[in-house]
């Protein structure tokens, strides 16, 4: 069984160890040793990563990029970077070596989400009766999922009560109970597959629970704790929170996107909010004055329109593709009622567009018209039976064009 050093100390980044065995596999080499102070994935806890270093050939370095455990076993799975291309070294049995852990940023980074997570559990649990039924950590974020709907107003106060327990600078530290002793003992949370010896991790006036990962051992090395976001999940919430520099950066990040939107909508950054409500507004009351013009537009155009053979026909080089759209698509009532559409506008200088709709004639086949226009224009685009469109490259006079869409319907 691998001696882990990493539980007296959670802040050691060196160590000599020996081989005990050593073997290429698929991911790399695996390593055995008989003490490690490596952390091995385990309780929502990245594994760490870093170099091992054989003992006198600085020239051997091995990458660690991943940690498990097996039956009590600690294994190092590693790269060679010996500046050989063409070879793998593997270590011998019973070679010493030197371990250099990332614990600073990595290590220290995951022990302070790790801390947070601990404390953001704790602080739901004795606010709302909230039970911790998931818990994930990445470089980027964490999440804690919670078994009820938790409110914005919620996670706002227990953000607020977790930081202010944060700032009491209490202890976090943990102690070993076998089973029988844990059973009697109020925990927060007891993980129901361990057995036998049990670590339980303690934040001093706080949080306790059976915990195999490593943690800050004061709760000021945590930081700032910040409550990013959060969503359902199967009746519950996951929660998506940061803390200490990732809090930081994320505070950072944001106050510049708030420092350019000011600039851009010159407003002072407490007033964004409300320019962009005015904004808002300006949009809206635009788009209803442009759809108010673009219907009489089309209304006007519609009763020039001209009957081809129970098509109704609209053309116009002051169109714009919404617009002929618009038309197309004008319900048809009184004597036209049982009539389809067809529209013919400009939407530049050297470009045409031209619109099929049903309407209310069942005989029109709306992409077999605009396959036939196609042809005689060279244009793109189709559609369905009952309603197509395509546009075509055309150099000709405006009238011209009409006269040879005409002649198509």
């Amino acid at each position: 069984m691998t001696e882990r050093l990493y539980y007296t100390s959670q802040y050691l980044d060196n160590a000599q160890a020996v081989v005990i065995s050593a073997a290429e596999s698929e991911k790399g080499i695996l390593l055995l040793l008989d003490r490690t102070v490596f952390f091995p994935c385990g309780g929502g806890q990245p594994s760490d990563t870093g170099r091992i270093v054989i003992c006198g050939e600085s020239d051997n370095v091995l990458d660690v990029t991943d940690v498990y455990e097996e039956n009590g076993n600690i294994y190092h799975l590693c790269t060679s970077k010996n500046g050989d291309a063409h070879s793998v070294y593997i270590p011998p049995v019973n070679t010493k070596v030197m371990l250099y852990p990332d614990v600073y940023p990595r290590r220290v980074d995951f022990m302070r989400q790790h801390t947070a997570e601990h404390m953001i559990s704790y602080s739901m649990k004795k606010l709302y009766g909230a039970v911790n039924v998931g818990f994930h950590m990445n470089s980027e974020f964490s999440t804690c999922d919670f078994d009820i709907p938790l409110t914005y107003e919620q996670l706002i106060e227990c953000e607020k009560d977790v930081n202010e327990a944060v700032m009491k600078n209490k202890r976090v530290y943990d102690r070993t109970y076998s089973e029988e002793e844990t059973d009697s003992m109020e925990l927060r949370k007891r993980t129901e597959k361990l057995h036998g010896s049990m670590r339980v991790v303690f934040v001093e006036d706080n949080d306790s629970c059976t915990c195999c990962g490593l943690h800050v051992e004061n709760t000021g090395e945590i930081g700032a704790v910040k409550i990013i976001s959060s969503e359902r999940l199967r009746g519950g919430t996951r929660v998506y929170f940061l803390c200490g520099t990732r809090a930081l950066e994320d505070y950072r990040a944001k106050s510049e996107i708030i420092s350019s939107l000011s600039g851009k909508l010159s407003a002072k950054q407490n007033d964004i909010l409300s320019a962009v409500e005015g904004m808002e507004k300006k949009l809206a009351d635009m788009k209803r004055e442009l759809s108010e013009k673009s219907r009489a537009l089309a209304l006007s155009l519609e009763k020039s329109s001209e009957e081809i053979n129970g098509i109704l026909f609209c053309a116009s080089d002051i169109l714009g593709a919404a617009e002929a759209e618009l038309i197309a698509k004008m319900p048809v009532k009184g004597t036209f009622a049982h009539f389809g559409r067809a529209v013919f506008y400009k939407t530049s200088e050297d470009r045409i567009g031209y619109i099929f709709a049903k309407g209310g004639n069942p005989q029109i086949d709306c992409k077999a018209l605009c396959m036939k226009a196609n042809e005689a224009f060279g244009g793109k685009g189709g559609g369905k039976s009952d309603f197509a469109r395509a546009t075509a490259l055309y150099d000709g006079s405006f009238n011209d064009g009409v006269k040879k869409f005409k002649e198509l319907l």
